[in-house]
């Protein structure tokens, strides 16, 4: 149970290494004052893991890149992708766990599995040295065929998917940013993916609290064309018989929530409306630098040419810029088993990073931790 264990809580131990939180979480949440805290693994003699977490903050400055060596990128329903990025662009060797426990208010949301490439040094030198990766949703196997690059003229990357149905798309990011979406072709039988996202990242990168989620309350109709929509994880969904109007609740945290929506019937004039209600964002935490803000009326009218060519609109909440996308969906990249081949070409530079993210159709996902050049 390592929801347990990635909580910190006192008095845990397993195999003879005892698990507790270093430091305090305290009001004040930013600036010079403020709190520090990670989860630490010991085991005798004075071996140590430091396990940084997006929801108790980390004052780097008093680690080491010997003893800091994971971050927590998924805490219950919140993706936290921006604490792995701040903790590998600073040099640190880390692996990504997740955790089902979060501080944030309580309700169901996709399991969360961390995964330890134990080998023959067994689980806690694996952690140590970051061979770990995260799944949600189910326990799909992200299976790297090199952990060590080197300062090479071109750089290969190899990694044995494994999930436990479809894989939608494969996503390489390199140093934090995507360079390489791996993706099926474009369905044209009307079906379209409407894909909703809300930034986790703290307002002020230096020990803040990450933003609090929020709600999307809201509605697609059509006045012409006949409008489904598919069962989805993460989301809440209404329509009555015969109404060309679905209503829907969905609450992503760090990540792109998507429901599949079918349409038929359509002409050249069929526009799509989508309205999102006005709310707040919650108020789990209230970080000092920036107070949970309102979140606005949204009413979009999207033509279904331009739906079919893919769109995008960006929501601004008070330093934040939410998402709404929709776009023709996608068959499956492969089956349950994918294997991903890339060659990099371009100059090396040491500590230069790269990871996976997986994506399922049913909207399971996985992250592989960083793979390092030359560390």
């Amino acid at each position: 149970d390592h929801d347990a264990y990635l909580a910190g809580t006192a008095g845990f131990s397993v195999d003879q290494v005892a698990v507790s939180r270093q430091g305090e979480f305290k009001q004040k949440e930013s600036g010079p004052g403020a709190s520090d805290s990670v989860v630490r693994l010991a085991r005798s003699p004075g071996e140590t893991v430091d396990i940084a977490q997006p929801e108790w903050p980390t004052d780097l400055r008093r680690y080491t890149r010997d003893t800091l060596r994971l971050a927590q990128v998924v805490a219950g329903p919140g993706h936290h992708l921006w604490l792995g990025r701040k903790l590998a662009d600073r040099g640190y060797p880390i692996g990504f766990v997740g955790s089902g426990y979060s501080r944030q208010f309580p309700g169901q949301h996709a399991r969360v599995h961390t995964a330890v490439l134990a080998g023959a040094g067994g689980w806690f030198e694996a952690m140590r040295q970051g061979r770990t990766y995260v799944a949600t949703g189910e326990r799909i196997l992200v299976l790297p065929g090199d952990l060590a690059l080197d300062m090479d003229s071109a750089r290969v990357l190899n990694f044995r998917i494994i999930g436990g149905g479809p894989i939608a798309s494969v996503t390489l990011f390199k140093n934090g940013e995507p360079v390489e979406v791996r993706q099926g072709p474009e369905l044209e039988n009307g079906s379209y993916w409407l894909r909703l996202g809300s930034d986790s990242h703290p307002f002020s990168p230096i020990l803040s609290l990450p933003r609090n989620a929020r709600e999307w309350l809201g509605y697609i109709s059509t006045g012409d064309a006949l409008l489904s929509v598919d069962e989805a994880d993460g989301w809440q969904f209404s329509q009555r018989a015969g109404d060309g109007r679905i209503d829907f609740l969905t609450r992503p945290h760090g990540t792109m929530q998507q429901a599949s929506i079918r349409l038929d019937a359509v002409t050249p004039d069929t526009v799509l409306e989508t309205g999102i209600a006005p709310g707040f964002e919650d108020a789990a935490w209230l970080p000092s630098d920036r107070l949970p803000q309102p979140t606005p009326l949204l009413r979009f009218m999207i033509p279904v040419a331009e739906a079919q060519a893919g769109t995008s609109r960006l929501s601004e909440v008070a330093g934040y810029g939410d998402r709404l996308q929709l776009m023709p969906a996608r068959s499956p990249l492969a089956g349950r088993e994918y294997d991903f081949h890339y060659q990099d070409d371009s100059t090396p530079r040491k500590g230069d990073y790269y990871f996976l993210m997986v994506r399922q159709q049913n909207g399971a996902m996985a992250y592989s931790s960083p793979l390092f050049i030359g560390i």
